[in-house]
């Protein structure tokens, strides 16, 4: 990835895109998609999303496993599938653009994690939609809940 790209980035954002990474590496995918970017998102401790989903309701944990767990169904139900995608999907794509979408919305000079989480929950058609969805999560609800956070102090993580 262009560290460039990414200036605006907290640590934990960027931390979640490594993990993104890392863990397409892991099953073996030369692309990074959106359930990798929701692993990446739920890799790490406490962070404002970890703060967010226990807000919500949403076990981080269980949200990784079930996020897990889909890959693997995913891939055995597709099993020999060849894919030419190298890098970021477009969806990925997407979903950062509307991570800094989220984060004028909230006036912040900066992207969080939670950002991030924001706009996995505005896509739809992806795995991870599918599993935020079977989670309960929902967008709006999700941004009323930062948006108490942000009243109570809690700030994003640089």
């Amino acid at each position: 990835m262009v560290q460039s790209r990414f200036h605006y980035f907290t640590d934990s954002a960027k931390l979640a895109l490594k993990e993104a990474q890392q863990s397409a590496e892991r099953y073996q995918q030369t692309y990074i998609a959106p359930e990798h970017l929701l692993l990446g998102i739920t890799t790490s401790g406490t962070t404002t999303v970890s703060k967010l989903l226990e807000r919500l309701e949403v076990d981080q944990s269980l949200l990784h496993a079930a996020t897990e767990r889909a890959i693997a169904d995913w891939l055995a139900a597709h099993s020999g599938g060849e894919t030419s995608w190298q890098g970021l999907t477009p969806e990925t794509r997407q979903a950062i653009e509307l991570a800094v979408g989220e984060a004028s919305r909230e006036q912040q000079g900066f992207i969080g994690s939670e950002h991030l989480l924001l706009a996995l929950l505005s896509q739809s058609g992806t795995l991870a939609s599918e599993v935020l969805e079977r989670a309960g999560l929902d967008l709006e609800r999700a941004r009323v809940k930062l948006h108490r956070l942000r009243q109570e102090g809690h700030a994003s993580e640089p």
